[in-house]
């Protein structure tokens, strides 16, 4: 399984894929009901948005909406095709130049952690 979060004109997405097929292309902003005003910094390939596996049937998303300067992080279940969580706001300070970049699990502790640049 592989999976590749990207940023389409403003619309996070999570796309979902095997060797085969795409198993899913989930509209992040609609599930959690945010705008399309995000847009990538200038001289940032980063896209706001990054996501982990966490275990077979879940996925940890981490999003970060430019416009109101907020994270929101939820676990997605693929196979249902649900956020399988709370989704979790978090205000960042007044700046768009702190963002997540990318989350790592962690199998031992059960724990991602969430890198920012």
């Amino acid at each position: 399984m592989f999976l590749c979060p990207y940023l389409n004109n403003g619309v996070f997405r999570l796309l979902i894929f095997n060797k085969r097929k795409v198993i899913d292309d989930f509209n992040i902003n609609e599930a959690i009901g945010i705008d399309d005003k995000t847009r990538p910094n200038d001289n940032f390939p980063d896209p706001f948005v990054n996501a982990c596996f966490v275990a077979e049937d879940k996925i940890f998303i981490n999003v970060f909406h430019s416009k109101n300067l907020s994270m929101h992080h939820f676990l997605y279940n693929y196979h249902e095709k649900i956020i399988d969580s709370l989704v979790i706001k978090t205000e960042l300070p007044a700046s768009t130049r702190n963002f997540p970049v990318s989350s790592y699990y962690d199998d031992e502790k059960q724990f991602v952690y969430i890198f920012y640049r």
